[in-house]
């Protein structure tokens, strides 16, 4: 099984969703740090620590609603199922979050884009069409080397160089060779995507 960690990093200024959940991050520098140092060894000097740096810290204000997280039920009332007292976030089964998941690829979107659902049923739609091209595609990587029996309809729409027909199973090839459309012809597919072949005729089929 693979695991996917989905947690993003928090840091000062990242997008937030309410904005007013905005964590506050102060970052502390090694020069910085070095002054309040003297503060910890009463009688320390700056210049008497290695480079005159002392320890970088960051200083966090932040909510249980910052960050990847989830939400537990305590979160949005105090009770539930009929009055039980509502889950909070440890007494959530954690087998609840290990699962199969399904991906979605929203790059193109800016940071802080709140997606609708919309844009879920697009970008599925656009991952479903997806699979289909790469399955057929493979299925049509299958039939290179074969032969098969080809009805011409006339020249290709892409090369008119090349003859279109249709294999028996409804697939267009687009293929060198002399047959006339109407006719059957026997084509050696050599080359394949996931809607057509392309291949070159070795004989016509007898009517």
């Amino acid at each position: 099984m693979r695991i996917v960690d989905l947690s993003v990093a928090l840091k000062a200024g990242i997008a937030s969703d309410p904005p007013y959940m905005l964590p506050s991050i102060e970052y502390v520098d090694h020069r910085e740090g070095a002054k309040q140092f003297t503060q910890v060894f009463p009688g320390l000097k700056v210049e008497q620590l290695p480079d005159g740096e002392g320890p970088a810290v960051e200083r966090v204000t932040i909510s249980t609603h910052n960050g990847t997280h989830l939400d537990a039920p305590w979160h949005f009332a105090s009770t539930m199922d009929g009055g039980k007292p509502s889950w909070k976030i440890d007494q959530v089964p954690l087998e609840w979050f290990f699962s199969a998941g399904v991906k979605l690829d929203f790059r193109t979107k800016p940071d802080g884009y709140v997606c609708k659902a919309d844009d879920v049923k697009h970008e599925r739609l656009e991952r479903l069409v997806e699979v289909v091209q790469r399955s057929a595609a493979e299925r049509n990587a299958q039939r290179v080397g074969l032969a098969e029996q080809v009805l011409v309809e006339g020249a290709s729409r892409t090369d008119p160089a090349l003859l279109r027909g249709r294999t028996r199973r409804n697939t267009t090839v687009n293929f060198a060779g002399s047959a006339q459309a109407g006719e059957l012809a026997d084509v050696v597919i050599e080359a394949a995507t996931s809607t057509t072949l392309r291949g070159r005729e070795t004989s016509l089929v007898a009517a």
